[in-house]
């Protein structure tokens, strides 16, 4: 008999009987006083269970002391600035993922499936950045500079010609008197 109800009835003619309580997916039968039933009158079986439950382990190396570092099961964050972080789940299946950690270090597993206890060794490394340049024309004077540098020339030597004019005009004069 089974039942999806914390409930089974049936009736049986008095007698002596044998019976047995099987596990239920993620759960496990706690052992009943007796395995064995004298039916003499109606009676009540009580049968208890409890919930399986096992460990996973993340062990991480290569974070510096005191690093803050997240792995998130089934959308949930479990963080820790321990070497181990052990969390206890129900029995099941459970997708997880590991993250970049905020200083800039990337772990050699990012996602992964538990099924069951196991230790998973993680190895921090330091993200390396590259970057590269290229020559733009900012590194060229735009055409705006140049010809306001031209400008400005030709601005100071028609200053210097009148002046050098004036110079010239005031002398000649002063000869003449």
């Amino acid at each position: 008999m089974s039942s999806t109800t914390n409930n089974i009835s049936f009736t049986l003619p008095y007698g002596y009987y044998e019976y047995k309580v099987f596990n239920v997916t993620g759960y496990e039968v706690v052992q009943s006083s007796s395995d064995y039933v004298n039916l003499t009158h109606s009676i009540l079986i009580k049968v208890s269970f409890t919930e399986l439950l096992y460990n996973v382990t993340f062990k991480e190396e290569g974070l510096p002391n005191g690093t803050t570092w997240t792995v998130c099961i089934n959308g949930r964050n479990y963080t820790t600035t321990s070497s181990l972080l052990s969390i206890t789940l129900p029995y099941g299946t459970y997708e997880y993922r590991i993250f970049t950690t905020s200083n800039g270090y990337s772990p050699n597993i990012t996602e992964g499936t538990l099924t069951g206890s196991e230790v998973i060794s993680l190895m921090y490394k330091p993200m390396i950045i590259t970057s590269t340049t290229t020559s733009t024309s900012a590194n060229k004077p735009s055409v705006n500079s140049v010809t306001s540098t031209n400008s400005n020339l030709i601005i100071i030597g028609i200053i210097i010609v009148i002046i050098v004019a004036i110079s010239v005009a005031v002398i000649f004069l002063l000869r003449k008197k």
